[in-house]
Order: structure tokens, then C-alpha cells, then sequence
């Protein structure tokens, strides 16, 4: 299962990167016009982070696909900084205030906007923290410690040549020069 919703994530990680990236270049060769115009009304700073962070998003969903360590500590970086997005969202959404001839439509609005980013901003990075979180406690995910490299040096010893091989014992000596001693 663990490893059913690793993969999942990663999908939609590298799906929304992929989409992200991909989105303005083919407006751009479609719909060259409507694109142009609609990039006059961005502020040029907006496609300036834009851009790293679709690539951001598809980096990590490949790093979790491979179970880098990196990827680890990227889809971290990712949760906390979407969830102070979602938490300035929300403070933003909730200070406009209410235009008088919109009163009901824009009463409706703002609970689906409420509603939307809550679910996309604030719970699925909860979720997601939470889960990352379990899977490096459960040691699913590799890490360098020393019981790893324990564990990898006892692995390497056990498939040495039938035996022949003597593991070799480094001694340090006074003046901080390695010494091999068989």
C-alpha cells in the first residue's frame, strides 16, 4: 500500500510539472496571440517563479520515483511551502471585501475558493508531511546512516569470493596515518 501511494504522488508530482512546463509552450505555439497578451498581464516576476517551480515539482516526483535522499527532503520543502501559501491564500481570499451587487454569488464563491484551498493547500501537505515522515521512520526510505553502511559492508563481506578474502582492520596511529593490518 505504502508503496502504491509512493508512487501515486510521484505520478501526480511529475504530471503536474510536466503539465506546468509543457502548458506554456504549446499556448504559446496554439494560441500565440491570446498567450502573448496574457503575458503582458503578468508581472514578469510571476513567470520568473513559475517556471522553478513547475520544474521543482517535476525534479521531485522523478527523485521519488528513483527514492532519492534528495527527494526526501525536497516534497519536505514542498508541503511547508505550500502550506504557508495556503495559510496567505486564505488570509487574502478572506480580506477582500464583499461587493454589493455580488453579494450572494460572491458569499459562494469565497466558501468554494475557502473550500479548495484547504483541501489543496493546507490538508494535502499535511497529509503528505505526515506520510514522508512515517516511511523515513519506517527506514522505506534509503538513508546513509551507519546501520545502513553497517549493513552494506555485512552484505559485501558475505558475497567476497567463497571466503578467500580477508577483510582488512584500519589502525590509526598516533600521528593520524592509516595503517592496514591484515
Amino acid at each position: 500500500m505504502k508503496r502504491y501511494l509512493r508512487l501515486i504522488i510521484s505520478i501526480i508530482l511529475v504530471i503536474l510539472g510536466s503539465f506546468g512546463i509543457s502548458l506554456p509552450i504549446l499556448a504559446y505555439i496554439n494560441f500565440r496571440e491570446w498567450a502573448l497578451s496574457l503575458c503582458n498581464l503578468f508581472s514578469p516576476l510571476f513567470i520568473l517563479l513559475y517556471l522553478p517551480f513547475v520544474c521543482w515539482l517535476l525534479i521531485t516526483g522523478i527523485g521519488i520515483l528513483a527514492k532519492k535522499k534528495w527527494a526526501w527532503y525536497s516534497v519536505q520543502i514542498l508541503d511547508i511551502f505550500l502550506i504557508i501559501t495556503g495559510v496567505i491564500l486564505l488570509t487574502a481570499l478572506n480580506s477582500f471585501p464583499l461587493p454589493e451587487n455580488l453579494q450572494f454569488a460572491w458569499g459562494r464563491i469565497k466558501r468554494d475558493a475557502n473550500l479548495g484551498v484547504i483541501l489543496l493547500f493546507l490538508i494535502t501537505p499535511l497529509f503528505s508531511l505526515a506520510y514522508f515522515h512515517r516511511i523515513r521512520e519506517d527506514k522505506e526510505w534509503p538513508s546513509y546512516s551507519s546501520e545502513a553502511l553497517e549493513d552494506l559492508y555485512q552484505r559485501l563481506q558475505q558475497q567476497s569470493l567463497g571466503g578467500t578474502c580477508k577483510p582488512l582492520d584500519v589502525v590509526k596511529d598516533k600521528d593520524q596515518n592509516s595503517q592496514v593490518v591484515d
